[in-house]
């Protein structure tokens, strides 16, 4: 307080900040009731960071590291609640089982969607050598960004590989034409280690 009885805007500042974590102790206190044990306020996060682990030894990385990171934590809870058999002083149990469902189709959606946008733009040599053969030669890069984008390369697989397969020098060709495009090229018939 100052002289005239007033708060100044540091002190109204910091009441707003202590309110806030006061009321943040009395939640922590509540949802730690479902989310962590007796014994450790922490085996929720413990619990997230052996699956996330577990994830990373097998290659998982990146977005899939998030998605996994809340159905583990949604896992952990109703695995707290089961065990215990503790009575939820938040959400329900049915509501946790939604959530982690939930979650886990976001995790499925994101996957499915990222893969489609990653097929379209992948293209082999293969594909790329039987449409130089098909057009002479005579795509502009453009052009062949509008073929990638709009071919079934399923079906132009198939195709490739009923013809006689690229010289070395038509598929050297092939790739200088197309180097500065920025269109993600295999090597081989099959998606594999990318063309330098």
């Amino acid at each position: 307080m100052t002289e005239q009885g007033c708060q100044t805007p540091a002190m109204k500042e910091r009441s707003v900040v202590r309110m806030i974590l006061e009321k943040g102790m009395k939640l922590l206190d509540t949802k730690g009731h479902d989310y962590a044990g007796d014994d450790s306020a922490f085996t929720n996060f413990e619990f997230t960071g052996m699956v996330l682990d577990f994830a990373i030894s097998r290659g998982v990385h990146g977005t899939d590291l998030s998605f996994l990171a809340l159905i583990s934590t949604k896992l952990a809870r109703m695995i707290e609640l089961r065990g215990s058999g503790k009575e939820p002083k938040n959400e329900s149990i049915e509501d946790t089982s939604i959530d982690g469902a939930n979650y886990d189709a976001l995790w499925g959606g994101w996957i499915l969607t990222k893969e489609e946008e990653d097929s379209d733009n992948f293209v082999t040599l293969a594909q790329l050598a039987t449409l130089e053969k098909e057009t002479g030669g005579s795509l502009t890069i453009e052009e062949l960004n509008e073929w990638i984008k709009t071919t079934n390369t399923k079906i132009m697989k198939e195709r490739a590989e009923e013809l006689h397969p690229a010289s070395q020098e038509e598929v050297d060709a092939c790739m200088n034409r197309i180097r500065a495009s920025g269109v993600k090229v295999y090597a081989g018939n099959e998606i594999g280690e990318m063309y330098p």
